[in-house]
């Protein structure tokens, strides 16, 4: 219940009032299901949520950092949520301007994805996406157009080419 409406705060823009019922949600999933489980590092991702929107990246990126730690020890390297993990990593870094570290997360949650997903899952896509944006962002211009048309590829491939979420990486990159 507490998730509930911590998740129905963040979705109406009250991140600082989402914190304590995120934060109450972390701590009696740690009493019930201990340390080392996926449910405290989903509650550990979900207050880091909160905090990177509050503009409180520094403490999101701490938060993101035990998840992802939790996620490789219980779920092992290669699984969706550790992509996850990763990619939450590189945006807080992102924000931070840390882009070509950033980027060292993004590249390693591309390869976990393509490992647990295949080639043409529409979440590559997404990481593709983030990589593009990030290497935009350093001036790499035609480098980011290239991932940037690779998920387009993926996009059609996967959703059609009237799926919203084609037609909005048609717009970014051409195609």
């Amino acid at each position: 219940a507490l998730n509930n409406i911590a998740t129905c705060l963040m979705y109406q823009g009250k991140f600082s009032d989402a914190l304590k019922p995120n934060y109450e949600a972390l701590a009696i999933r740690k009493r019930a299901l201990g340390n080392d489980h996926p449910d405290v590092a989903q509650s550990l991702n979900n207050i880091a949520s909160c905090l990177s929107a509050m503009g409180r990246t520094d403490e999101a990126l701490k938060h993101h950092y035990e998840a992802l730690n939790i996620r490789k020890r219980v779920l092992g390297n290669e699984h969706p949520d550790v992509a996850r993990s990763l990619n939450n990593i590189a945006l807080c870094l992102s924000e931070m301007g840390k882009y070509d570290e950033a980027l060292k997360y993004h590249y390693e949650a591309l390869d976990v994805k393509k490992w647990a997903l295949g080639n043409y899952h529409p979440s590559l896509a997404t990481s593709l996406n983030s990589i593009a944006s990030c290497l935009s962002d350093l001036g790499r211009k035609r480098e980011a157009r290239e991932l940037g048309q690779q998920a387009l590829g993926i996009l059609e491939r996967a959703l059609g080419s009237e799926h919203p979420h084609t037609k909005q990486a048609r717009e970014a990159w051409g195609g």
